[in-house]
């Protein structure tokens, strides 16, 4: 079942999630651990073979980069190559997932304390993005957004392993 006919782009409102989650995890330490799904969703929707379904359809980073970073109106500077580089994404993701590793074993008997790590990494990456969206355009983070790093990697690693899903399919 391909989810993409099914679900809409729902990228003109997702955004609010993002401030949401910002806001009460501020408030209420605890719900900094919903910063899982982040990880959770996309990887399940590539599972069940959407591939970046996530980035192009509900990822409320993206949706909060488009909406508020396009308002900006200066010119801004062409995006660096080297975020095009596979090496400096695949570097990004062992840096994110092994920070996140680290805090999860570090913290998994006390939820509070996780949880405020956990949006810690997301404050980190929302404001890095901000700041790329910025100087750079409004959704350059999403090249080199962790998660769609990963997303290719399983793409590719499916595709390698079972050959193309489409063409087992037919």
């Amino acid at each position: 079942m391909d989810l993409k006919k099914i679900i809409k782009p729902q990228l003109n409102w997702t955004w609010i999630l993002l401030i949401t989650y910002v806001i009460m995890s501020f408030i209420y330490p605890i719900l900094g651990l919903f910063g899982f799904l982040c990880m959770i969703v996309p990887i399940f929707l590539n599972v069940i073979k959407q591939g970046k379904m996530h980035c192009s359809h509900i990822c409320p980073r993206a949706s909060f980069f488009s909406k508020f970073l396009t308002l900006a109106k200066w010119k801004r500077s062409k995006t660096p190559s080297f975020f095009r580089n596979n090496n400096f994404k695949y570097l990004l993701l062992i840096v994110m997932f092994g920070r996140f590793t680290m805090l999860v074993t570090k913290y998994y008997n006390n939820p509070i304390k996780l949880a405020i790590n956990i949006s810690g990494l997301m404050f980190m990456s929302i404001t890095v993005g901000v700041i790329m969206g910025l100087v750079y355009n409004a959704r350059s983070w999403c090249q080199i957004c962790p998660m769609m790093t990963l997303m290719d990697v399983m793409d590719k690693n499916r595709n390698k392993k079972w050959g193309n899903y489409e063409e087992r399919n037919v």
